[in-house]
């Protein structure tokens, strides 16, 4: 039986293809090397282990290279943490508008302790026509503006 060579896949055998036995096929085959035969189109170039050696090494496609080094260090897991810039205006116009609530961004531990003291001032207001609870929402709206661009201020040394 005869193994056609050519790209038709057979159908022109004795037109331009070159008819070639099994038994010369198996023997071609055979005198390649280890490399070319573990080639194969499925595995492209890059870093592997050697079936030979067991150890690292660059598939060029077709062939081990041993010349080729040791295998590059195994990639670094970086975690970037990405912070927005806070707006100092709209931390403004949020403390104005709803004091402690709106200190909450720019500062979270801002908004939760004038939350606290607003609610404090607030009894305290009853006896003082309001004056405390008045001090806060301004307290509210410095820390706001003040903690905004602190925020700002450490994502710029960040770089």
């Amino acid at each position: 039986m005869h193994k056609a060579v050519g790209g038709d896949g057979g159908r022109n055998e004795g037109k331009g293809t070159l008819a070639v036995s099994e038994s010369d096929w198996a023997t071609q085959n055979s005198e390649i090397g280890p490399e070319r035969r573990e080639a194969h189109p499925a595995r492209p170039p890059g870093w592997y282990t050697d079936p030979a050696s067991q150890r690292p090494g660059w598939w060029d496609g077709y062939q081990w290279n041993p010349a080729a080094g040791t295998a590059p260090p195994p990639p670094v897991n970086q975690h970037v943490t990405v912070l927005a810039p806070k707006s100092v205006g709209v931390a403004f116009l949020l403390a104005l508008l709803f004091g402690p609530l709106g200190l909450l961004y720019a500062s979270v531990a801002g908004g939760i302790i004038m939350l606290i003291v607003s609610v404090l001032a607030a009894f305290v207001s009853v006896f003082t026509f309001g004056v405390p609870t008045f001090i806060c929402w301004v307290i509210c709206i410095v820390w706001a503006c003040v903690a905004a661009n602190g925020h700002n201020s450490r994502l710029a040394r960040r770089g």
